[in-house]
């Protein structure tokens, strides 16, 4: 395995491990230390991904997004008719919101500027070029 392909599957370990300590504890009651023990992995190596816990979670945020667009895909590639499309889109939406409130949580927290001044302007790109 290439060091390139060792430090996505670490930065993708990190933001799974992320995304649940986020919608188990808020983003507020989580430290990186706790992401990085809950990894097994040193805190250098933690920051060696995402330079601030505002920059991971705009990571988190945008595998969130990516994982969103393919549902909406699906639903939009369906041979359904477009007024259940739209039902189905918006029943998704709200199920999201209702059984999965950290995630919506992750992804409303990632909008806010105070976060971007935090955060990767490469990482803010890519969520907004997914958007």
């Amino acid at each position: 395995m290439s060091k390139q392909q060792k430090r996505a599957e670490r930065e993708q370990l990190i933001v799974e491990q992320a995304i649940a300590l986020f919608v188990e504890k808020g983003f507020l009651g989580v430290r990186m230390a706790e992401i990085a023990k809950t990894c097994d992995l040193a805190m250098g190596t933690i920051y060696s991904h995402f330079a601030a816990k505002e920059d991971l979670l705009m990571g988190c945020a945008t595998r969130l997004v990516r994982e969103e667009k393919g549902i909406y895909r699906g639903i939009i590639s369906s041979d359904a008719t477009a007024m259940q499309r739209i039902v189905i889109g918006f029943t998704v939406n709200w199920l999201i919101a209702q059984h999965h409130s950290g995630l919506v949580e992750i992804e409303n927290l990632s909008l806010m500027p105070s976060v971007w001044s935090r955060a990767n302007p490469q990482r803010i790109r890519e969520l907004n070029i997914l958007r």
